[in-house]
């Protein structure tokens, strides 16, 4: 066997394009764990950010925060779920005694106190919120590779990181753990959007994989941030409709899969009534009347005082406690009769003066879409994740050569930003609640690049091509 050349190197040979995802995707994982890494240690000077809802009369991080750690020594005191210290330190009671937000983060906490010794601090729940942002990113990628996706899987754990870690408002509150939440809210999303085939949901172990853990994603959303899974079930709802129109003339068994899929978004959200159930069951709490937030008609109200407004509302849980029991005497705050009180001064108030709520949330609208902080390479995020919407239904309609899964998998992100941009209407326009829309438009920018290239193995309907 002839050898090889004096001086000639010993190993050659051209680099695969199939190598240039892989070696891709490697760079992008190092980037993510590198800027966790980062975040981490510079948790200590998050911690003692002060939240800018403190001006305002609302907890805000220090208070929200403070809560969480109570639940915590009460997990380390007592090992009870879901409960909380008073501040005394001498009774345990519901965690929805204080304002404490929703029940995923301060879960979380009392799972991490349950296996320390020390109590845990500000910089603990700093760290914990990396942690959720990190695993929230890491799903969806799993997701997306699952589903074939490379390259919008790199991109996502690229820019979640750059967005995400530590974020536009890192602190030990849960808001700093708001794009990890919505990351788990788009794993469903992308899941329900990728489907090629109702009858292949229940047969193979993959698929079966995939529905597993877009419900988990989905009720963990919903436990950490109610709106944010909100928008998630939403943006579900809508997947669902379209899932079903494009096999609708399958018939009886097309409406028998989108009722079973709608059930499953809606047990998804129960899950919560269903925690607090167990756990009055478990160690004899009386039912509490107190739910775990604010509600739906409560948030609706507060949202006309956002802004300047002629009633004089204003943007403040303490204000609209004390106008209420001012009006409504004897009625406990947070009963299910002070929601249908809400709910009814709302609509009273919509009633009254049309013209000005509607000048109220065009308003809201405005601001929405123009918050600093909310940009992509200088444009609109909102913007942007609209532009994506739309070129994206052009190709699917006029492009058979894309690769559709990539097409549909951008619409993801496309769905929760129109949801969130609601949300900013209705609610608050705040980069508190919207920081993960510029997040969500690059990604679907990146996903949909992704769709204009198919791989070469595959056809355009994501299926491997017969040799």
């Amino acid at each position: 066997m002839p050898s090889a050349p004096r001086g000639a190197p010993r190993f050659r040979r051209s680099v695969s394009w199939a190598e240039i995802p892989l070696a891709a995707g490697i760079a992008a994982l190092a980037y993510f764990c590198l800027l966790l890494a980062w975040a981490w240690q510079d948790a200590d000077r998050h911690a003692q950010l002060l939240h800018p809802s403190l001006t305002d009369g609302n907890p805000g991080i220090n208070g929200r925060a403070q809560d969480v750690l109570r639940s915590a020594a009460s997990m380390q005191n007592n090992g009870m779920y879901l409960t909380l210290l008073s501040p005394d330190g001498t009774k345990v009671g519901p965690i929805e005694n204080a304002v404490v937000g929703d029940f995923g983060h301060a879960l979380l906490a009392q799972l991490m106190a349950k296996f320390r010794k020390s109590p845990l601090t500000l910089v603990s729940l700093v760290r914990l919120n990396y942690v959720i942002t990190a695993a929230g990113l890491a799903i969806l990628a799993w997701m997306l590779l699952s589903m074939g996706l490379t390259w919008s899987a790199g991109s996502c754990l690229v820019l979640g990181a750059y967005f995400g870690m530590p974020g536009p408002v890192p602190s030990a509150d849960i808001s700093g753990a708001y794009l990890g939440a919505t990351a788990l809210c788009c794993v469903p999303v992308v899941w329900l959007l990728g489907i090629s085939s109702l009858e292949d949901i229940p047969k193979t172990p993959k698929h079966l994989a995939q529905a597993a853990v877009s419900w988990f994603c989905l009720v963990g959303s919903y436990l950490l941030r109610q709106p944010i899974g909100a928008t998630g079930a939403i943006a579900c709802m809508l997947a669902i409709a379209a899932l079903w129109w494009r096999h609708r003339k399958a018939g009886a068994p097309a409406w028998i899969a989108a009722a079973a899929l709608c059930l499953g978004v809606i047990a998804a959200t129960k899950v919560p009534n269903l925690m607090a159930w167990i756990r009055d069951r478990a160690y004899g709490f009386p039912p509490s009347s107190l739910p775990h937030s604010h509600g739906l008609w409560h948030t609706m109200f507060l949202g006309l005082g956002a802004v300047d407004n002629r009633w004089g509302i204003v943007w403040s849980d303490r204000y609209a406690f004390e106008r209420f029991l001012k009006l409504h005497p004897g009625i406990r705050l947070l009963s299910p009769a002070y929601f249908d009180t809400m709910r009814h001064d709302f609509l009273a108030l919509v009633r009254e003066a049309p013209g000005e709520v509607i000048r109220i949330y065009w308003q809201k609208l405005r601001m929405s879409l123009s918050l600093p902080g909310l940009g992509v390479a200088g444009v609109n995020a909102f913007i942007l994740s609209i532009a994506c919407g739309l070129v994206g239904a052009w190709l699917l309609r006029t492009k058979p050569e894309i690769w559709r899964p990539a097409i549909l998998a951008s619409f993801t992100g496309v769905l929760i930003c129109f949801a969130m941009l609601l949300q900013g209407v209705l609610a608050k326009p705040s980069i508190e609640y919207l920081h993960p829309v510029p997040f969500l438009a690059a990604w679907s920018l990146a996903t949909l690049i992704e769709g204009l290239s198919p791989p070469a193995s595959m056809g355009p309907t994501g299926k491997r091509r017969k040799p």
